[in-house]
């Protein structure tokens, strides 16, 4: 493909995200298939790699199927079989034990992309939590913005059961069911409802090589309604960002192209229970970074940085994980960084139950010259020779009143470099001096009641740039998406992108009914629509 990796997000549609074939056969009765491996190699930057990375996988497959053939040499095929069914059948039993425990009725909450790498429009993602009573549950994404083109796209193929969609409500069963065994008897108790042509449910061609980044979104989105239904009992959102990070050169003397990938990635959510886990983002957890050692080694770079980010975390009673911060010198004039699965520079991690937001994630380019510029979210990077490229992640959000943290944890924070005393004493309310808690000059700072986040979002705060953007969009993003559906599926992000900017040239909002009806009418219109069953579907 365009990008080392294979994935920019600003693809458009998949033909551009690489080879595309049909399920073909690499080996036959355990011979190679040639042409087949070539018809790869050939499409491969460094074939050598991925031959690797493929005789693993065979390998892998083959002592799987031994394992299996001698369980059904043992106990017979029919008793596997009927102990697979069982397995699922006891987890099964399992989750609806736990999911029977959730308060009934339905909860609502809305995430955000904060932009869909063509236009500044947020891509607004909504479920409804729907907790039955009988030990399942169901996920309504209806309103979810129409699919993008970007490489954030959802394929689902209209499963009713799709793991991506159901990861928080997934941990939550394991995390409260001992000796569960992770397997598809959770996801029979988790029904999905998915809007056609969506982003969390796209169509054919859309482009989906980051389609796990929405799977990161849609975490923390359920988990903003889990919140609503059992507050604290969950985290609350963590980064929701990973950068996935290539260094990548061409020819280098006689070693050939080198590619290194190297995720960065934020902290995670706090719960009602206790702070959140810096540096690790709880829906990828299971990655990590590539050594120092390493990276050097292989690819003509200098580490200059990879610590946690200081003041980076969402303040609470239990604060939230702190991000990482990632500083890379450029040492060869052929190289290419590939930053995939950028977002959360603008809409920050949400906290919750008096929780305040976290910080933003970002990149920055700082060249031999001393001057900065910000990379934005650009995924292929040609940085120039000795140009420091800094990342980093957000932090995670924070849970529970910021003043009613232990003054301790505070001054260890700050012992720690992770606080600074101007946000200890400002956001928590303690004082540290000599590296010690000075009680008196807490208890002042701490007397009074303070306003220390905007209460607008009642338990949750979602950040300034969020809560503004809803200030003024908010009627007209649910008209919206109410509307939308009765469009063409290819012309529907058109379409909401082309009224945005209709109530833009109209002032600076709030946007109130009746414009956004006026809106709506005018672009069915230009586009030869019919909609006036889509409008009074969107004025109700």
């Amino acid at each position: 493909g365009y990008a080392p990796g294979s994935i920019d997000m600003q693809n458009s549609e998949v033909f551009q995200e690489g080879l595309r074939m049909r399920p073909v056969k690499l080996f036959k009765r355990g011979v190679l298939n040639e042409e087949v491996w070539n018809l790869f190699a050939d499409n491969c930057r460094i074939p050598s790699l991925n031959w690797g990375d493929m005789t693993a996988c065979v390998a892998a497959l083959t002592k799987a199927e031994t394992r299996m053939q001698r369980l059904a040499e043992r106990y017979g095929r029919g008793e596997v079989r009927r102990a697979m069914y069982a397995t699922l059948d006891r987890t099964e039993a399992l989750t609806r034990t736990v999911l029977s425990q959730l308060p009934q009725g339905s909860y609502t909450f809305t995430e955000y992309f904060e932009d869909d790498y063509v236009s500044d429009v947020p891509v607004r993602i909504v479920v409804k939590l729907t907790v039955r009573g009988d030990g399942t549950i169901e996920l309504d994404y209806t309103g979810s913005d129409p699919q993008v083109r970007a490489a954030l796209n959802l394929p689902t193929g209209n499963m009713n059961h799709h793991p991506f969609l159901a990861m928080s409500a997934v941990n939550y069963v394991v995390t409260k069911s001992e000796a569960i065994h992770i397997n598809a008897g959770i996801l029979r108790c988790i029904d999905l409802v998915l809007p056609e042509a969506s982003v969390v449910n796209a169509s054919f061609p859309a482009a989906c090589g980051m389609r796990f980044t929405t799977a990161m979104r849609v975490h923390d989105l359920v988990l903003g309604a889990l919140t609503k239904a059992i507050p604290g009992k969950v985290p609350v959102a963590g980064s929701g960002v990973l950068v996935v990070t290539y260094i990548s050169t061409s020819e280098l003397g006689g070693a050939g192209r080198v590619v290194v990938a190297n995720p960065v990635s934020g902290g995670s959510g706090a719960s009602g229970e206790r702070d959140g886990i810096s540096g690790a983002e709880m829906s990828v957890a299971f990655l990590r970074n590539v050594p120092v050692e390493v990276l050097e080694a292989e690819a003509p770079v200098v580490v200059r940085r990879f610590s946690l980010a200081p003041d980076s975390e969402g303040p609470g009673k239990y604060r939230g994980g702190f991000g990482v911060a990632y500083e890379l010198e450029i040492k060869h004039p052929s190289a290419v960084v590939v930053m995939r699965g950028k977002d959360r520079q603008r809409f920050c991690a949400w906290g919750a139950g008096g929780g305040l937001a976290s910080t933003t994630s970002g990149n920055i380019g700082t060249r031999r010259n001393s001057q900065s510029h910000d990379i934005g979210k650009r995924t292929v990077y040609r940085a120039e020779l000795g140009e420091v490229i800094r990342l980093w992640g957000g932090g995670g959000g924070g849970f529970g009143e910021p003043f009613e943290r232990d003054p301790e944890m505070v001054a260890a924070d700050v012992a720690a470099g992770l606080v600074s005393p101007e946000r200890a004493r400002e956001i928590y309310g303690v004082a540290v001096a000599n590296g010690a808690v000075d009680a008196k000059a807490t208890a002042a700072l701490r007397g009074p009641q303070r306003d220390i986040g905007d209460d607008s979002q009642g338990s949750f705060d979602f950040g300034l740039a969020r809560t503004e953007w809803e200030r003024v969009h908010g009627l007209a993003a649910e008209r919206i998406a109410a509307w939308l559906p009765g469009l063409p599926v290819a012309v529907r992000r058109y379409a909401q992108a082309d009224v945005y900017r209709r109530l833009h040239e109209t002032g600076p909002g709030p946007y109130k009914a009746d414009a956004v009806v006026v809106a709506l009418t005018e672009v069915g219109a230009a586009l030869g629509a019919q909609t006036s069953a889509a409008l009074q579907h969107a004025a109700q």
